[in-house]
């Protein structure tokens, strides 16, 4: 389903960017917004900034051509985000949603302070209806054909195999993945597939607060989730593209015991870029990317911005929260999770 949202002229955009006319690269943000928790957030502890996230895209050289978004609430809270790029950007935008109205998971926590040491469990159904979405510039892409969604593997109450998340429990319509291909009217006869994932972490079991699925549970089924998501994006699953785009919140590490994870050596097999890695001289420059830990604990990376078919990525960038200078309350970050972005090239 296509969101239209309502379009906001450059004159009211705040420092707006100019866009990116170039046909060779796509300047690419994926982000997990945390159902966009603003005011109203009970526990209060649990509001975010998420419009600061937008600000500091506009301090960019350039306007995001595509954002990958995991955790909106429904299509009105999908609107809600376009609408504010709008705003902020001067850009047009529209969005692709994975499921339009998402049945509630049993809510979800927010870090507590700014050490995110410490978590706390919502008590309303702010973060309740999980979904997916793509968000794309309208000046130059139109889409191809139709969306494309299919629901990540996990293991549940304590299984071995890893099954379809809504077998055992059909409310994780956040595990629905969603991909979209767009033709590029920068670039002669050339289509972008863009994917956002979101693949289960501890709540995606029944009785999650008693039963959670452990870090293990989680990297047994990504090596599954990482070719799905080959699989879905590639040509004969979605249809022809000259470059893939794929962003998400993995709820997994990329290494295990020291090692490189066997999903994301899977997922380097596959051709999956890795933007933010690429810009810190590969996986195996462990201080580097320990800087770069998008995990809501603030150790660890879990969110991911990747490139396929492509011959590389430059620019990986994770966002700070104190990008606009020191923070003092946790409120003041524009989510639980840092978003990445970087310049990923046909």
């Amino acid at each position: 389903m296509v969101v239209a949202a309502a379009l906001f002229s450059p004159s009211t955009a705040e420092a707006a960017p100019p866009v990116n006319n170039s046909p060779d690269f796509l300047v690419t943000y994926t982000a997990n917004v945390e159902n966009l928790v603003g005011s109203g957030a009970n526990p209060a502890v649990c509001e975010r900034a998420y419009s600061s996230l937008v600000r500091y895209m506009a301090t960019r050289a350039y306007a995001p051509d595509i954002f990958l978004v995991q955790q909106v609430r429904n299509t009105t809270n999908l609107e809600k985000l376009v609408t504010t790029m709008e705003n902020h950007l001067g850009v047009d935008y529209t969005g692709v949603i994975a499921k339009p109205d998402p049945r509630p998971n049993g809510g979800g926590g927010c870090s507590s302070n700014l050490a995110g040491t410490a978590s706390v469990e919502m008590i309303n159904d702010l973060k309740a209806n999980q979904t997916n979405a793509i968000i794309y510039r309208t000046a130059r892409f139109t889409m191809n054909g139709s969306k494309t969604t299919w629901q990540s593997g996990a293991r549940v109450n304590g299984g071995t195999s890893c099954v379809n998340a809504a077998t055992y429990d059909p409310s994780q319509d956040r595990t629905i993945n969603v991909a979209v291909r767009l033709k590029d009217s920068k670039r002669t006869n050339a289509n972008v597939t863009a994917a956002s994932f979101h693949w289960p972490g501890s709540r995606d079991a029944i009785n999650y607060q008693t039963n959670p699925a452990g870090v293990s549970d989680r990297l047994a089924c990504a090596t599954q989730n990482i070719n799905e998501l080959a699989a879905e994006t590639d040509d004969a699953g979605i249809g022809p593209s000259s470059l893939q785009v794929a962003g998400g919140d993995a709820n997994v590490p990329d290494s295990s015991g020291g090692a490189m994870a066997t999903w994301y050596s899977r997922g380097a097999d596959l051709g999956f870029r890795d933007a933010v890695a690429e810009a810190n001289g590969g996986w195996s420059n462990r201080t580097g990317l320990a800087t770069n830990w998008t995990n809501p604990s603030k150790s660890g990376r879990i969110d991911y911005l990747f490139a396929r078919s492509s011959p590389r990525t430059s620019g990986g960038t994770t966002v700070p929260y104190e990008w606009n200078g020191p923070l003092t309350t946790v409120q003041q970050q524009y989510s639980d999770h840092r978003a990445v972005w970087g310049y990923l090239y046909y």
